[in-house]
């Protein structure tokens, strides 16, 4: 699991450092790192849903599509509060950045790994992927405010069994 961190990483900075993107794309500060907070929803049989919190960066490539990474956290306690659940979400994503009257509508799509830590049980990973929607409204040529919303599918894991989970945050992004 370190290796898939460490490996997350680098491939992160290569795309802040080394992402080639148009001159367009360059005058309009098209580089973004931002942190979310909203709800999550994991699905899994007994879960509910709790808060969750994250980064995320990213380069627009051209002025209509770019990719970026992503990682969230939350914790899900059952139903009877007897034991928890941390859920780490990563991984990265493609996005398709709408112009003219839709300007900040983003849709994309996710892809990585969904990491559930019980509580007195072993960790467990499984491959995540699933639509993302999100809505970037520029506050000014350096600050924006927005939304996102995911649906991740995760495969049948062990005792847990295949979910989905619905992430719904609020967005800060800071543009450069």
């Amino acid at each position: 699991m370190k290796n898939i961190k460490l490996w997350f990483l680098a491939f992160l900075s290569s795309v802040l450092v080394f992402g080639s993107t148009s001159a367009l794309a360059r005058e309009m500060g098209m580089s973004y790192f931002g942190v979310n907070g909203g709800v999550v929803s994991p699905g899994f049989s007994g879960a509910q849903a709790t808060s969750g919190f994250g980064a995320q960066t990213g380069r627009r490539l051209t002025p209509d599509f770019g990719i970026g990474a992503y990682y969230q956290t939350s914790n899900h306690d059952d139903s009877l509060g007897a034991s928890s659940t941390r859920m780490d979400l990563y991984g990265v994503e493609g996005n398709y950045y709408f112009t003219g009257d839709m300007d900040g509508m983003v849709l994309g799509v996710k892809f990585g790994l969904a990491t559930l830590n019980p509580s007195g049980s072993r960790k467990s990973s499984s491959v995540s992927f699933g639509p993302r929607l999100a809505f970037d409204h520029r506050l000014t040529s350096s600050f924006s405010a927005g939304f996102e919303g995911s649906l991740l599918t995760q495969g049948s894991k062990e005792a847990i069994g295949g979910y989905t989970a619905v992430n719904l945050q609020g967005v800060l992004k800071l543009w450069f």
